[in-house]
């Protein structure tokens, strides 16, 4: 198999700003008046970095049961056992402070749910639909190998694919938001915009300062979609938010891919250390933040405006604690349990 391609840190960028959209749209729950943010805009880009980074990173050149049993592991290593270890601290935190509306309707039944993949409590129904995308990934993976497609095919492939999840999803308009297919524009839109770097040489096409320009515009474009358009000032109440998915889908995957060809002050905006890092804890950030908040509410009820932003920065220091306490060491073990499995011919960091 080929060398896994190297990281790309822009896209560490991306994920720091999904990740922040999440948050700064729950910190209500503190008792912050904050301008409105559509908190969904962050959910939709992880969508979308997911199916680019499973692209970029996992498809493979040859069928092999080895890999796609370590690629498996991988996943369950590094995202599964980490989710499950916050259901299990959620569900300890809710027997001790009932009362409080993020703990309340946690019980042994919900931790179940939550742990079978049938549980979409508040933010944690997104990692649900993270898992059913990884054991729908293999499927993609073995179409193309048995059907022996070049890159520019299978670019084509996804293309008509894109469009077609787009055009055609029957699941739109239904509100039940644990379906798979309901979000699956976003991961074609991603797996779309890792196919795009792999099959054509887009540097070569125009200078990079028109990239950064062009990815620029698309930030500024999904601006409105962030903040106003579940204003009822800027959006009618007949209008269906998730129909909006016909355009933010596409200028989400076109971000994806412009991030991978930015360079100089773009670069820099994206993949500046402090960007980095909070795309590096992003996960344990995202997994952590309710439970944090929680408990800093059963401490302080009603918190001031200094205290909760006191509760905010202790949220970033948990989560830093807890991706290299527990994070970094699962993922570590299941890239080692991985490569053990692939055997010398076949070996492959995942």
């Amino acid at each position: 198999m080929n060398a896994k391609p190297p990281a790309i840190p822009a896209l560490d960028g991306l994920r720091a700003m999904a990740c922040l959209a999440v948050l700064y749209r729950h910190i209500g729950e503190l008792a912050i008046d904050a301008p409105f943010l559509y908190g969904k805009s962050g959910v939709n880009l992880f969508f979308t970095l997911s199916g680019f980074l499973m692209t970029h990173h996992y498809l493979p050149d040859s069928l092999s049961w080895r890999y796609w049993i370590a690629y498996l592991i991988r996943r369950f290593f590094r995202v599964y056992m980490v989710f499950a270890i916050v259901m299990l601290m959620f569900w300890a935190c809710s027997e001790f402070w009932k009362p409080l509306p993020i703990f309340e309707d946690f019980n042994g039944d919900t931790l179940i749910n939550e742990l079978t993949l049938h549980g979409f409590i508040s933010t944690y129904w997104t990692i649900a639909i993270e898992i059913k995308f990884y054991l729908f990934f293999p499927i993609i993976g073995i179409l193309f190998l048995l059907l022996k497609l070049s890159p520019q095919k299978k670019f084509i492939l996804m293309t008509l694919a894109l469009a077609g999840s787009l055009m055609l999803n029957p699941f739109n308009d239904i509100e039940d938001r644990s379906i798979l297919w309901k979000h699956i524009p976003y991961f074609i839109g991603g797996m779309w915009g890792a196919l795009t770097i792999q099959t054509f040489d887009l540097r070569q096409l125009m200078p990079t300062r028109v990239w950064n320009g062009v990815l620029l515009i698309c930030l500024l474009a999904a601006i409105p979609y962030a903040f106003f358009l579940q204003m009822d000032f800027f959006n009618p109440q007949h209008i269906h938010y998730d129909h909006l998915y016909y355009l933010v889908c596409p200028l989400f995957a076109v971000i994806t891919v412009m991030a991978t060809l930015c360079s100089g002050w773009m670069l820099w905006l994206l993949a500046n250390p402090a960007m980095r890092f909070i795309g590096l804890i992003s996960y344990s950030l995202y997994l952590c933040h309710r439970l944090v908040w929680g408990i800093g509410l059963n401490l302080f009820p009603a918190p001031s405006l200094s205290m909760a932003c006191s509760i905010v920065a202790f949220t970033f220091v948990f989560a830093t604690a807890f991706h290299y306490v527990i994070e970094k060491p699962f993922n570590n073990y299941g890239k080692k349990l991985a490569a053990k499995i692939l055997d010398a011919t076949d070996k492959k960091t995942c």
